[in-house]
């Protein structure tokens, strides 16, 4: 049986091809994972490529035996960290790991991203966690971030990184990309006295607005 088809491998050529025309990876320093269509496991890039120009041999697929089911290198180091994710998250099927500047600015200072622009209210619901450090690979960062993401899409890593997750790889870098344009923000913002936020009834609103226009409930 074949798991890596032609269209997972193109899903991810294109989407860490996006990545780097926006400047969210370098070489790498990231890493992301899809869940298989038949939940045998997750494809996930191989440790040490390059997300900007991915080729199959740099995608793997892995059991949740921790098994190779297809693909001849290493998965990534941060494989437990998506496994966690997945374990925790059934309602989503796509991982983006990213090392983008100012996201790992705010997670180098321990610091959240408020509730201080409508765009995180309205696919967010609200602010960006950020998880405690832990080792990256071990399972204790895992545990971390499932914590910080909680019920949301997204999440910061603690010297380290932001996490961005959804349906397919392309929404997942579009959650990575509004993380990183936040943090960009938030950090201008901060030096000039620091944003003001929006009021948590408003984010309520507006976050259910959103899930009731795209997702048809609240």
């Amino acid at each position: 049986m074949r798991f890596l088809t032609e269209e997972i491998i193109s899903g991810f050529a294109v989407t860490g091809a996006e990545l780097g025309r926006l400047n969210l990876i370098a070489g790498a320093a990231g890493n992301m994972s899809i869940r298989l269509p038949d939940g045998s496991g997750i494809a996930i890039t191989t440790r040490g490529s390059d997300l900007a120009v991915l080729r199959s041999i740099d995608i793997v697929a892995v059991g949740f035996d921790d098994s190779i089911l297809e693909g001849g290198g290493s998965p990534s180091s941060e494989l437990r960290m998506h496994r966690s994710i997945y374990d925790a998250r059934p309602d989503i099927d796509a991982v983006v790991h990213t090392h983008s500047i100012y996201a790992t600015v705010v997670a180098a200072l321990h610091e959240r991203i408020p509730a201080f622009i409508d765009e995180l209210t309205f696919m967010l619901g609200g602010e960006i966690d950020t998880a405690e450090y832990a080792k990256p690979g071990s399972s204790e960062l895992g545990d971390n971030i499932v914590r910080a993401l909680g019920d949301r899409a997204a999440a910061l890593l603690a010297n380290h990184g932001a996490i961005g997750i959804g349906s397919t790889l392309g929404e997942a870098s579009k959650i990575c990309d509004l993380v990183e344009r936040a943090a960009q923000m938030y950090v201008f913002a901060s030096a000039l006295g620091g944003p003001k936020l929006i009021p948590a009834e408003a984010v309520e609103r507006q976050h259910a607005a959103y899930i009731k226009k795209h997702f048809g409930k609240i």
